[in-house]
């Protein structure tokens, strides 16, 4: 749907999500799936299931935080916004 923000007064369906145990819901800003060289990361939708296969049992937030630190210059030109819920049991 359009980001929040974007557009005045627009509405947004209301969803309900049931979270399983070792499910997760990722909430990010539009800068996590445009171009910026997060080494192995990006949320462009063909790429988004290798990226969740290649977790091994870790949380999103654990390798975004191990591959930003890979970086020289680990700022944004943007915000960089993302929320990882987790659950556990």
């Amino acid at each position: 749907g359009t980001p929040l923000g974007l557009v005045k007064n627009e509405k947004y369906p209301l969803r309900r999500l049931t979270l399983e145990p070792g499910g997760s819901l990722l909430l990010y800003s539009d800068v996590m799936w445009e171009e910026h060289g997060i080494p192995g990361i990006s949320f462009i939708a063909d790429e988004i299931a290798p990226l969740i296969k290649d977790l091994n049992g870790r949380t999103i937030t654990t390798v975004l935080q191990e591959r930003l630190q890979l970086l020289d210059d680990p700022s944004f030109p943007d915000d960089l916004t993302l929320m990882e819920i987790y659950r556990k049991v």
